[in-house]
């Protein structure tokens, strides 16, 4: 039992790792594509705007924004080979439409302010709709403790009355 345990749990602890990870991205991105929006519209280059929201922001966004910025500058990759390098650690469905709409807009010379506003409004209306799915598998969870624990107190407070004037009456007789 324990050698299983310990052969499956670097696994299941990654996997959990990787699922919160993702979601910290999922919930984070929307703000920090709105504030890298306002910096390109206000007249900064994309790789300042992501050096700016990077340092004021905390994070796994901040970071991975922060890798973006130091692939640029440092390692000498293309602002659309940085943004999909981004991608491929992230795995994060938001963060792909992102990083390839960032991408192509840059490839084509189009304004990138106006598709970073764009990408920060679906990032935002996706992250309201995974956690509306959540509220909304909630009810189907609590069916079991329900029964478990409170349909039986409510039964027995209702009943125990009866029963014992039931038990009362015979018990006279």
């Amino acid at each position: 039992m324990v050698t299983a345990l310990g052969a499956f749990w670097p696994r299941i602890s990654v996997a959990s790792k990787t699922k919160k990870r993702r979601k910290d991205i999922e919930a984070k991105l929307p703000s920090a594509l709105e504030m890298l929006s306002a910096s390109v519209k206000a007249g900064l280059s994309m790789e300042r705007a992501l050096d700016i929201v990077s340092s004021r922001t905390q994070g796994v966004v901040s970071e991975e924004f922060r890798r973006c910025v130091n692939d640029i500058a440092y390692a000498g990759y293309s602002t659309p080979e940085a943004l999909r390098k981004m991608d491929e650690r992230c795995q994060v469905p938001s963060m792909t439409l992102f990083c390839a709409s960032v991408a192509q807009a840059i490839d084509q010379g189009s304004a990138i302010g106006d598709v970073l506003a764009s990408q920060a409004k679906i990032a935002r209306q996706n992250h309201f709709q995974a956690i509306e799915e959540e509220a909304n598998k909630l009810p189907t969870k609590m069916v079991i403790p329900l029964i478990l624990f409170i349909l039986p107190g409510t039964i027995i407070v209702s009943l125990a009355p009866a029963a014992l004037q039931i038990v009362g009456t015979f018990g006279n007789m």
